[in-house]
């Protein structure tokens, strides 16, 4: 099966990150009521191949993002300063593709699988905002977005009353971060039992 779908967003700057003006002794924020809002056109072209037990996804998607509000720090020699301020990134694209499996009693009976792979090129286009020279961020890799992700999780049904689940996130325990570190690799388990 062949599915095409397009989309349009459209958000608007928070009220903190219009007005929301903070300082400390090394740190100021600085407003800007004048923010737009981003906007951006989404486009996917999924096939999808019923495998019996199994359904095989491959998606290729892109989307073209206009006035990306983003929050960026830079440090000012003349306040002796960081100076931190939500700012609109003109324009930002990501192309890429994603493939993925999900399957029903596959192996034996009663295992459950699905896994994805994503590949995602999202660079920065047009940015004349908050840049410490210009284009000095033009053709660079947008924050937060990983090159490549991947998923993994597996169900096993022991019988009728009986699940057991398990999965992990960021396998290769890549670090990101963003004021905060993001979760390093992490695991999820679960058993449950229905009456």
């Amino acid at each position: 099966m062949l599915k095409a779908s397009f989309g349009r967003a459209v958000r608007m700057p928070t009220v903190s990150e219009l007005n929301g003006a903070t300082a400390t002794t090394n740190s100021r924020y600085i407003n800007d009521p004048n923010l737009k809002p981003e906007k951006s056109w989404t486009t996917e072209l999924t096939a999808e191949k019923d495998l019996g037990n199994a359904l095989l996804r491959l998606t290729f998607f892109t989307e073209n993002v206009h006035d990306s509000l983003y929050a960026q720090t830079n440090f000012d020699p003349a306040a002796n300063s960081n100076i931190s301020r939500v700012q609109n990134v003109a324009r930002i694209q990501t192309n890429g593709v994603e493939l993925a499996l999900s399957g029903n009693d596959l192996i034996r009976k009663g295992l459950d699988l699905s896994g994805s792979v994503t590949y995602a090129d999202s660079r920065i286009k047009d940015n004349a905002g908050f840049v410490s020279t210009p284009g000095d961020t033009i053709g660079k890799v947008q924050p937060r977005v990983p090159v490549w992700r991947a998923t993994a999780l597996a169900s096993y049904r022991i019988d009728p009353q009986w699940t057991t689940t398990f999965g992990i996130d960021n396998l290769n325990n890549y670090k990101y971060w963003n004021f905060h570190p993001y979760p390093q690799r992490s695991y999820a388990a679960e058993m449950r039992f229905d009456l």
